[in-house]
């Protein structure tokens, strides 16, 4: 953070210094360093007061750099600038709680970004694939972020169909430029635009409900696990195999939402053992996802009439969630789904009396289930 203030202030120097003796590109150029440097200080701030403070800032700066850049009559400042410009009102409009306010920044965002876009492709070289690539990311960021707050049907569909346009260009150019280059770093990034990508479509899927969408979204993040499995980032492996999981659960694939889930909580152990300062937290999240994995297994069970084992599963993700610190108030509930397993059992098998003891324990379990998630 120290090293983020004081490159703060010699990009300041550097505009005062500039003014007197450079062109107006190199002046634009001043002025993006600071406005970034700005930037980069709100990923260390954890107050949100101030993280506007010193994003307004860099707005400020980003409009100043826009003018030098225009006047330099050439285009490589206007596209630099034009990015910094759009991406620090895109993360204002993210903590921005106004509804009026946000859509005002998103859309000044996107005007910036859409410029930033058009210069870039007359100016660069076409293979610059990489910057290609993130602008598009950004460009679909923002319009998903708009398709979130509008109210009316049919454009909020235009603004996430034109999202998902703009993030299958991402993830075509960022995978040439990955073949060329192939880092750990960039395909943590390459995960991350397939990760952000697959929510987008999840975006889509939530206004159409087109179950077409729910494979191509499994693909997607698939996509996802495989880049970030090649940065070794096990945490973010497991949270997108928590996302195929939670999808194949709307598909009714309960066998293959368990396998997910299984991967989920071996990425999560394996985060647990790696980063020992988030132990407990990356452990919470394995016993979380082992629990699904199990709510899974009871689910199939179920659906097959086997109800004993159903129960077995059930009791099973009750003692994990038991066990977990961040979702025991959940136990209650799979305990009582397990007893209304037990009493399903009972009664099939005519055992009337105990299956009717059994519901009755299942009915009291479920209220308590209430009262605790209450």
């Amino acid at each position: 953070k120290e090293g983020l203030k004081n490159s703060a202030k010699c990009a300041s120097e550097a505009v005062n210094h500039l003014r007197m003796v450079a062109y107006h590109s190199h002046i634009a150029l001043a002025y993006s360093w600071h406005a970034e440097s700005h930037i980069s200080l709100t990923r260390h701030e954890t107050k949100v007061r101030r993280k506007k403070v010193l994003l307004r800032r860099a707005i400020e700066l980003g409009r100043k750099g826009l003018e030098y850049a225009e006047n330099s009559g050439v285009p490589w400042p206007a596209y630099i600038i034009l990015n910094t410009l759009s991406k620090a009102l895109n993360l204002l409009s993210n903590i921005e709680v106004e509804i009026r306010r946000k859509r005002q920044l998103l859309e000044e965002a996107l005007k910036y970004r859409e410029l930033n876009i058009k210069v870039f492709e007359e100016s660069r070289p076409h293979f610059d694939y990489w910057s290609r690539g993130v602008f598009q990311n950004y460009l679909a960021l923002t319009k998903a972020e708009l398709a979130k707050i509008e109210l009316e049907k049919e454009r909020k569909r235009s603004f996430l169909k034109e999202s998902i346009l703009s993030m299958q260009k991402c993830s075509k150019l960022a995978e040439r430029w990955v073949s060329l280059n192939p880092q750990p770093r960039l395909f943590a990034s390459l995960g991350a635009y397939y990760d952000q990508f697959g929510n987008i479509l999840n975006q889509l899927y939530s206004l159409t409900k087109a179950e077409s969408l729910l494979n191509k979204i499994i693909g997607v993040y698939q996509a996802s696990a495989e880049s970030f499995g090649k940065a070794d980032m096990p945490s973010r492996i497991a949270e997108v195999n928590w996302h195929i999981a939670s999808i194949k659960n709307r598909l009714g694939d309960h066998i293959g939402a368990s396998k997910n889930f299984e991967f989920a909580r071996e990425n999560y152990e394996r985060a647990a053992e790696r980063i020992p300062q988030l132990k407990d937290f990356f452990t919470n999240y394995s016993f979380y996802m082992q629990a699904w994995s199990e709510i899974e297994k009871a689910r199939m069970s179920h659906a097959r009439e086997d109800y004993s084992q159903s129960r077995e599963h059930y009791e099973e993700a009750a003692r994990l969630h038991e066990s977990s610190r961040l979702w025991n108030y959940l136990a209650p509930n799979y305990l009582a789904w397990s007893h209304l397993e037990h009493a399903e059992d009972l009664s099939r098998r005519e055992e009337c009396q105990e299956a009717i003891r059994a519901f009755q324990r299942a009915m009291k379990l479920f209220v308590e289930a209430k009262g605790s998630i209450k």
